[in-house]
């Protein structure tokens, strides 16, 4: 398959090594000297005409993925959850007495780690304590990522009920050489049982999350992913490149150098993906993002009414979002303000 956009030649043109580009000024740029005082100013500042974005990391996971860069913290017991649930309702308490009002909320999305890590209790608290400080639009987008591996029947039952309308699931690979080489254990017929009940119990849109440049990965296992994708047929794709970064990253260091794709493979993978997606109905709505051309984000690519947040692709058209907990970002008034991480705060959990 070819794509006449996007090439090999181009892609090694560009293949040097840059900051994520998913803010700008890119995240080296940034300061640390941001005030409490400071931050507070800004929040009074927020633009609500078209309401607000509001982001919930939940960085728990109970195993560790070698390919990982986000900001986690591997535990076992969902004891270990209590404590930062309670900072989060606090840091929440403290922003909506700032604000003085309830703002709307037009996009809310839970990411992490793996949200589905908290309990049913600690998960309920944590959206009554947003219901109780924002008004939350519950016909807007209202999205929760979780781990197919620990994610449990009941729990989808009580994301529905709740009001999410949308669920994001890390896929990255089907091939289990490829999940063997970045622990990360999931068969096929997990995945396909978790979609089956999120489509019967009446969620708006699946997501899947794929990367390609992982460890053992070879053309004819990353097609055998596609065609697996295909009959599972999610409604949005994000295809990621994988960074291995061991000199920042301790636990990419499992990752052997040896098993990764060569960058010329690995480019192919990329517009293998690319191709494959287009000619079986998902417009590529952004370089590494597609989603069905049924899909309110495709049909608003082709009107040219797509926006984009730190959280991702969006219709909704809130300006400024707020982050709560470890490492979160807001951008409020052209600003980005990053919340400090478990390293910097020297917390334990």
């Amino acid at each position: 398959m070819t794509n006449s956009k996007i090439s090999l030649k181009l892609l090694n043109k560009y293949n040097v090594t840059v900051p994520r580009y998913t803010s700008y000024p890119t995240a080296p740029e940034w300061r640390d000297n941001l005030t409490q005082e400071s931050y507070a100013q800004k929040v009074k500042t927020l633009k609500v005409q078209n309401g607000i974005a509001l982001y919930i990391h939940i960085p728990f996971c109970e195993k560790l993925c070698w390919y990982c860069g986000c900001n986690t913290i591997i535990k076992k017991l969902k004891s270990h959850s209590e404590k930062y649930v309670k900072y989060l309702i606090k840091e929440i308490e403290q922003v909506s007495q700032i604000l003085g009002e309830k703002i709307k909320v037009k996009q809310l999305h839970w990411g992490g780690g793996s949200p589905n890590f908290l309990t049913d209790k600690q998960t309920i608290a944590l959206l009554d304590k947003i219901d109780e400080c924002f008004d939350v639009d519950y016909d807007g987008e209202i999205a929760i990522e979780v781990d197919p591996r620990t994610t449990q029947t009941s729990q989808i039952y009580l994301y529905k009920k709740l009001g999410f309308n949308r669920i994001s699931m890390g896929i990255q690979s089907f091939d289990p050489k490829v999940q063997k080489a970045i622990n990360r254990i999931q068969p096929f017929e997990m995945i396909e049982d978790l979609v089956a009940l999120c489509r019967f119990i009446g969620f708006k849109s699946i997501n899947f999350d794929l990367i390609y440049g992982l460890p053992k990965q070879s053309l004819s296992s990353f097609i055998a992913t596609l065609n697996k994708t295909k009959v599972l047929s999610p409604d949005r794709i994000a295809l990621y490149s994988f960074a291995h970064l061991p000199n920042i990253i301790n636990h990419h260091t499992l990752i052997k150098a040896e098993d990764l794709p060569s960058t010329d493979l690995k480019f192919n993978l990329f517009l293998e993906a690319r191709a494959y997606f287009k000619e079986n109905g998902y417009t590529d709505i952004a370089m590494d993002h597609f989603a069905k051309e049924n899909d309110e984000l495709a049909i608003a690519y082709k009107n040219k009414e797509l926006h984009r947040n730190f959280m991702g692709y969006t219709v909704q058209k809130p300006r400024d979002s707020l982050g709560f907990g470890l490492s979160s970002i807001s951008y409020i008034d052209h600003t980005f303000m990053q919340n400090q991480s478990k390293r910097q705060m020297n917390l334990t959990f």
